[in-house]
């Protein structure tokens, strides 16, 4: 399916998060946090909060042995 003509050149806008890290970088990354049982997330809900979410959760689901998740939101009261 060709994608929709918006007038962006798609070669100066930024891969999602979950499409430009490997899944062998994700292994490498959190691999040092798989032995714990719980991992709690503290997220603010900007971008880069997001984006860890979302590596989180894929790397998570490709191991069944991977610890629980526990996501807590922090108000920082900036906005």
């Amino acid at each position: 399916m060709a994608a929709p003509d918006d007038g962006v050149t798609r070669s100066h806008v930024s891969p999602r998060a979950d499409e430009a890290v490997q899944d062998d970088e994700l292994d490498a990354l959190f691999a040092p946090l798989a032995r714990f049982r719980t991992l709690t997330l503290a997220v603010s809900g900007g971008a880069d909060s997001m984006a860890l979410m979302l590596l989180v959760q894929r790397w998570a689901r490709k191991h069944h042995d991977a610890p629980k998740i526990v996501v807590a939101t922090v108000d920082h009261g900036l906005r």
